[in-house]
């Protein structure tokens, strides 16, 4: 029977070049999501942004511009998208001449609905905000509204 020599000199170096190239493809696989880390996020934007009375099946219910100060708690909803990474934004509630509240929601996918509420407490009257800022303070949308 024959020997085959070729194909056992050749085998070392067969197996170098296929663990050459699966190294090389990890390599190139791990360097770009090195990259996607590092890159900025896409832009988000707010596609919806309103003050409402309540939240039902993750829909704002009345929706308004102007709220009696007997409304006990308000919500602002938010419709983000652009995120196509895990990231926060922040609702930053600001009282007409009191301390402001901020809460941070996550945002975990490119279209994502979240919301936050504040107490309404009776006599708190005048015209509020909140601001729709990024995890960077980069305001990305102000909503505002009166308490009578």
């Amino acid at each position: 029977m024959k020997s085959h020599s070729w194909a056992k000199r050749r085998a070392p170096v067969v197996i170098w070049a296929i663990l050459t190239l699966a190294g090389a493809a990890m390599a190139g696989a791990a360097e770009q999501e090195e990259e996607a880390m590092a890159a900025p996020l896409t832009p988000l934007v707010v596609e919806e942004a309103v003050i409402c009375k309540g939240i039902e099946n993750r829909t704002p219910v009345e929706p308004g511009e102007t709220f009696e100060d007997s409304v006990g708690r308000l919500y602002c909803f938010t419709r983000i998208t652009g995120a196509y990474r895990e990231t926060l934004i922040h609702h930053i509630w600001y009282p007409p001449d009191r301390n402001l509240h901020e809460q941070a929601l996550p945002v975990k996918s490119p279209s994502w609905r979240t919301w936050s509420y504040k107490t309404i407490p009776a006599g708190w009257t005048g015209v509020w905000r909140v601001e729709v800022t990024t995890e960077d303070g980069v305001v990305l949308k102000t909503i505002v509204f009166e308490v009578k």
